[in-house]
């Protein structure tokens, strides 16, 4: 999600130059698609929906489906909120627009014109049916807002943040700054932080859906940083620093947190089990392995757990 920074793809009669912006930012990732062998996968963020709504999503989805020469590359489709894509026997991948939960709807008149599901409760209702019946299956929910993070959008501030509250880093506003970052921390009044009593309403139902399977697995970005906790026995992978450095602490049910740029690769075996593996930018500009850690165990032969892959 995001995939479009900071306000998606504008309208390329009206906003020529930002259409150019946000063309040229999209085509970048895109490009490093041109020898990939596998199946790319592009989900919402919040920050895809700030340029007219659906209408700016409708406008990325089709740019992405047309460079990609393919209709099963941007999901969920049509603005809707959730769609299940089938990877193998043993691998489902359920991606979830958030930003369709927790955006007002009074403000799209057009909203789920084009859906099945037209009302939250109903996806909820969708939702669990999949975690129910591919419960025997390795289940990555692809979501864009975790369900945990140590990081801005989970009320943790850096310093620099608190300082200069525009994140631009020119004009220091301390006592503004630290203000804001206890107001975010607190009233939960952005939709795109934990606190806000939708997102927290959003998080809370599917956290506890997600108990009816011992194999999902939340793979989310929105902030800018890399992390890996567990929350409430399911793995959240958050991946969210391709293009800037943020700020995260390592905290409760932390077992990787940093703020800087890099990525995240999640491996699925044959046996069930399950890896990911962080990578960051060093100094020089190349590629630095920072962590890795198993992410779901192969249990056999009467709970036994059994490793079928060794790794440094």
């Amino acid at each position: 999600g995001d995939n479009i920074y900071p306000s998606g793809m504008p309208d390329k009669k009206d906003e020529k130059v930002a259409y150019q912006t946000a063309k040229n930012n999209l085509d970048a990732q895109l490009k490093t698609l041109e020898d990939f062998p596998g199946q790319p996968i592009f989900i919402p963020g919040n920050h895809d929906w700030y340029s007219d709504g659906l209408k700016g999503l409708a406008r990325e989805q089709k740019y992405i489906e047309k460079k990609l020469d393919s209709k099963k590359v941007f999901f969920p489709q049509d603005g809707c909120p959730i769609q299940k894509i089938e990877v193998n026997d043993d691998v489902v991948i359920i991606a979830i627009d958030t930003e369709w939960y927790l955006v007002n709807w009074d403000r799209h008149p057009t909203m789920n014109d084009e859906c099945e599901i037209k009302d939250r409760e109903k996806f909820f209702e969708e939702l669990e049916g999949l975690i129910k019946k591919n419960a025997n299956k390795t289940t990555i929910m692809a979501l864009h807002h975790p369900m945990v993070s140590y990081g801005p959008h989970g009320g943790q501030f850096s310093m620099k943040r608190q300082l200069y509250p525009s994140g631009d880093g020119k004009f220091p506003l301390p006592i503004i700054g630290s203000l804001v970052s206890i107001l975010r921390k607190t009233t939960g009044a952005s939709p795109a932080d934990l606190q806000n009593k939708r997102y927290q309403e959003l998080r809370n139902r599917i956290v506890t859906l997600a108990q009816y399977s011992e194999k999902v697995i939340f793979t989310s970005g929105h902030e800018h940083t890399l992390q890996y906790i567990v929350v409430e026995n399911t793995p959240q992978i958050i991946s969210g620093a391709g293009a800037k450095e943020g700020a995260t602490r390592l905290l409760n049910c932390s077992k990787f947190s940093t703020g800087r740029m890099g990525y995240a690769i999640l491996e699925v075996y044959t046996d069930g089990s399950s890896r990911v593996r962080f990578y960051g930018v060093a100094a020089d500009g190349t590629e630095e392995f920072l962590f890795t850690t198993t992410v779901l165990e192969t249990k056999r032969n009467n709970d036994q757990t059994v490793y079928d892959n060794v790794f440094p």
